[in-house]
């Protein structure tokens, strides 16, 4: 069996529960599928004042087992990152664009931040499968859709149908469950864990605001999942996701 965790990290502003997270299931979880972090990262947004801009290497240094990842569609801004335990082989590392450019950023508008799909295939019992990392489109207000968002859930689309093998697509969507972005990747041909197991929410207390959805896994069919579920430490203004595979 296999164990993958999806967590945004807030920019590791909560710091020392988060590195305690990591410590707890180093030895349990196979592949951490993380949004928001930095690796050397000089941030202007107020937002993450509070943030550690040398995130990434700490984690790193919590998770000896596991071999790390890191890409980020700006430069010195905030990335994704996948840990992958070293006893798995690794076929290919890449990332594909959704949504603009890297370094597509004008000023300090994060609404034109470049959007990108940072993606691990390996063996796992003779077949390949694909673990791809994602953090959606950032409006500044809601998480319904809007033309960009449709637009880019056409492009996930137009990748996944390159791909061969099993996929899992994990990561902060910034979607509600509710809209046509979301249910265009679901009639893609992936199931969508958060529903189908009935998670009530992915945010924390630290998050104030009613919309109470932005992160998920969707799997394709072809992939048996043994237990989905949410984990009950709070690191962040996410919830870290969980999912064991066969």
């Amino acid at each position: 069996m296999m164990e993958l965790v999806t967590l945004n990290i807030w920019g590791g502003k909560l710091k020392s529960p988060l590195l305690g997270f990591f410590k707890k299931y180093s030895q349990e979880v196979d592949i951490f599928c993380l949004q928001e972090v930095f690796h050397h990262g000089k941030s202007s947004y107020h937002l993450y004042d509070d943030a550690d801009m040398n995130i990434f290497s700490q984690i790193a240094a919590v998770l000896p087992g596991h071999t790390r990842y890191f890409t980020t569609p700006q430069t010195d801004e905030f990335g994704l990152a996948i840990f992958i335990r070293k006893t798995i082989p690794v076929v290919k590392v890449g990332e594909t664009y959704v949504f603009r450019w890297k370094n597509a950023r004008v000023g300090d508008d994060g609404k034109t931040l470049g959007k990108h799909l940072q993606f691990i295939q390996f063996q796992h019992q003779s077949k390949l499968h694909t673990v791809i990392n994602f953090h959606g489109l950032w409006i500044g207000g809601d998480k319904n859709d809007t033309p960009d968002r449709l637009q880019q859930s056409q492009n996930i689309i137009k990748f996944l149908n390159t791909l061969k093998g099993k996929v899992i697509l994990a990561g902060d969507y910034n979607l509600l469950p509710n809209t046509q972005s979301m249910h265009l990747l679901e009639t893609a041909g992936l199931r969508n864990l958060v529903t189908e197991y009935g998670i009530a929410s992915t945010r924390s207390h630290y998050y104030g605001k009613t919309e109470k959805y932005a992160d998920y896994v969707l799997t394709s069919k072809d992939i048996v999942v043994k237990d989905f579920r949410v984990l009950p430490q709070i690191v962040s203004d996410h919830l870290a996701l969980a999912v064991d595979l066969a």
